[in-house]
């Protein structure tokens, strides 16, 4: 008994989407695949003065070499997500991530 707790909301969840038509989720998708290279191409851009602070300012004072490396490493496991599911909006952002991380821990290391 005590195992079954909250598992009777699953069947409600499921059946509670399905009031959409499939031409809406379909368009739904289309419409969040195009919102998430939006939030990527946001999300580069926001890492950009952090790039120029490094290389062109030659300034890495208050970056951490750990935390920038661990970024590339956690970036390269989404490109590799992204390829094994097919998933081009996934694959496109963090593999630009990963460019500008890595940018940004050869930065540090060469003007540490």
């Amino acid at each position: 008994m005590l195992t079954n707790i909250g598992l009777h909301h699953f069947h409600r969840r499921g059946s509670s989407e399905n009031h959409l038509s499939p031409e809406s989720k379909s368009g739904l998708i289309k419409l969040f695949d195009r919102l998430v290279y939006v939030g990527g191409v946001a999300g580069v851009i926001v890492t950009v003065p952090q790039l120029t602070k490094i290389w062109i300012n030659q300034n890495v004072a208050g970056l951490s070499l750990i935390t920038w490396i661990g970024l590339f490493c956690g970036t390269l496991f989404w490109v590799l997500y992204g390829f094994l599911h097919k998933a081009r909006p996934i694959i496109f952002i963090n593999l630009v991530y990963s460019v500008i991380n890595l940018l940004i821990v050869i930065g540090i290391i060469t003007f540490s």
